[in-house]
């Protein structure tokens, strides 16, 4: 009976160039990371807005009743409750949301855009597609946008899937 050696060490490292798994994982998570910063760096300089201030004030401002928990926030971030509320108090305190009371339960508070939130998010809006224009749409080919699109969809919540399945 013929004993198989382990594989090498070059063996083993030459799924990280080769494996198309890997390859698409790190081009995305490249493309992520490069958007990311590119993004938040075009908001700061055009607005002074962060992204995740900008991302704070989207998911509020397009929510049922244009409020969200700070736990709803939070899940909607991919922040820690702790996290969330953190970014909370800077964004009261440059008074672009207000926290509001629930009425039927004291233990509950909502968070919501206020006038100059609202007017700070569309000044930024369009700053921010200017930014998406160039950065996200330019590089694609328009026939390609779609087909990019529904992909991107069905990863963002496959892990939302699995995690319901088990």
């Amino acid at each position: 009976m013929a004993e198989h050696a382990p594989p090498s060490p070059n063996d083993r490292c030459s799924a990280f160039v080769s494996d198309q798994r890997i390859v698409l994982a790190g081009n995305l998570l490249a493309a992520t990371n490069r958007l990311t910063k590119a993004l938040d760096q075009h908001l700061l300089a055009t607005t002074g807005l962060s992204l995740v201030f900008y991302e704070a004030l989207v998911h509020v401002r397009r929510s049922p009743n244009n409020r969200l928990t700070m736990g709803e926030l939070a899940g909607e971030l991919g922040l820690t409750t702790g996290g969330a509320t953190r970014l909370v108090d800077r964004l009261v305190e440059r008074e672009f949301v207000v926290r509001v009371q629930c009425p039927s339960d004291r233990r509950t508070l909502y968070i919501e855009v206020t006038s100059s939130g609202a007017a700070e998010l569309e000044h930024a809006t369009t700053r921010y597609l200017d930014a998406l224009d160039c950065l996200l749409i330019a590089p694609v080919a328009p026939v390609q946008l779609g087909a990019l699109n529904e992909a991107l969809s069905q990863i963002a919540i496959a892990p939302f899937r699995q995690s319901t399945s088990d």
